[in-house]
């Protein structure tokens, strides 16, 4: 939803009149007080996969709104059989802009934001068609890829395990902050981020891990060992304006407060005055007074 109170919506639509069956993605958006809307068909969305849906995000800064689209597709190629395409409703129209991105392997479960200054970032979750020994298709050797438009490359999100505790459903859902830093959160509440710092206008290209989110309940393991989630994954996420991150489940919400002590990731801190430092992933400061001086006898 937009704030002047207009709404985009996508689904994926199954056209049982062909044969067999095929999956698209549809759009439709309605101005505040409307009743009713045009549905429209993504050009290009006739290969949607049956899993995980589409997302939308809508483009804030121009007039009249751009959504990007983004959703999985099944593909002819044997090394990459599920792939990932965006497209955008610039000029009035989805013809055209249908494009691909991805990296070879299974990707699905993509998500799309559109940041401050209008670009479009995209994630999505890969399982490598070579997985790690010991991998199968239910508990593979999940990663999490991100990507800025304008980037035109992707990097891989380190540390993250998205299929750790929730295999059937692996997902995660994006986030970027006031300043541009993306957000990847995925089960288990886990989150990392890629931080401006050293450099304060440009991004590091190294992921931060980050301290689970808070969740009622939550402890680290269950009685067998394994990974324990309180919340199975993230189904919706937000970030407010004060960049603090919501998430939802089907049945739960948190969201983050950066109350732990420590000084976390170190390369994610930047100096200031005198013996003082500040996290910019929370906003911590980290600081040493010195209060007192003694003198011993020699």
């Amino acid at each position: 939803m937009e704030a002047n109170g207009k709404i985009h919506i996508v689904c994926r639509f199954e056209d049982r009149s062909a044969s067999p069956d095929i999956f698209r993605v549809k759009y439709l958006s309605m101005n505040q007080g409307e009743t009713t809307a045009a549905i429209e068909t993504v050009d290009g969305s006739d290969k949607v996969t049956f899993g995980m849906l589409p997302r939308i995000a809508v483009r804030r800064g121009v007039s009249p709104s751009v959504p990007w689209i983004v959703w999985s597709e099944l593909t002819n190629v044997a090394s990459s059989p599920v792939q990932i395409f965006h497209s955008n409703r610039s000029g009035g129209t989805w013809a055209g802009h249908r494009t691909q991105i991805g990296q070879p392997g299974l990707n699905d479960n993509p998500d799309v934001f559109v940041d401050a200054s209008d670009s479009p970032h995209f994630s999505w979750i890969r399982r490598p068609e070579d997985p790690a020994p010991g991998d199968n298709f239910l508990f593979g050797h999940d990663e999490i890829y991100h990507q800025k438009l304008s980037d035109g490359s992707a990097t891989k999100v380190n540390g993250a395990d998205p299929g750790d505790g929730s295999a059937f459903f692996p997902s995660a859902r994006l986030l970027v902050d006031s300043r541009g830093q993306p957000n990847v959160v995925w089960p288990g509440l886990r989150y990392a981020k890629r931080v401006k710092n050293p450099n304060p206008i440009q991004l590091n290209t190294t992921w931060h891990r980050q301290d689970r989110i808070v969740a009622p309940n939550a402890k680290d393991y269950d009685n067998n060992g394994r990974p324990d989630y309180e919340m199975s994954r993230p189904y919706e996420a937000a970030i407010s304006r004060n960049d603090q991150i919501h998430v939802v489940d089907f049945d739960s919400y948190t969201r983050t407060m950066e109350y732990g002590l420590g000084t976390g990731d170190s390369e994610a801190h930047i100096k200031i005055f005198p013996g003082g430092t500040v996290d910019v992933t929370d906003g911590n400061l980290m600081c040493t007074l010195p209060l007192f001086t003694t003198k011993g006898a020699s």
